[in-house]
């Protein structure tokens, strides 16, 4: 495990981002949580109960050879 932050895309979810008090990071409000399913990666929004992304194995690899800055879905990157 790397003790270095590398994240190069935040995931957030765009139903309650909107919602965020004006006095907190988009850090500080995010409720998710991320973990494996048995056909990829789930990122959850505990604040509004639903899905936030789902990736499969083949869509994170296009997401990862696409780099940072896609504009071809409405998170900027791949939707799974």
């Amino acid at each position: 495990m790397s003790e270095k932050k590398a994240i190069l895309l935040y995931a957030h979810c765009a139903s309650c981002a909107a919602q965020r008090p004006a006095n907190q990071s988009q850090s500080e409000w995010a409720r998710l949580d991320a973990g494996l399913t048995t056909t990829g990666l789930q990122i959850w929004c505990k604040r509004c109960r639903k899905e936030v992304a789902h990736f499969t194995p083949a869509g994170l690899q296009e997401c990862l050879d696409a780099g940072p800055g896609c504009d071809c879905c409405p998170g900027g990157k791949h939707s799974n």
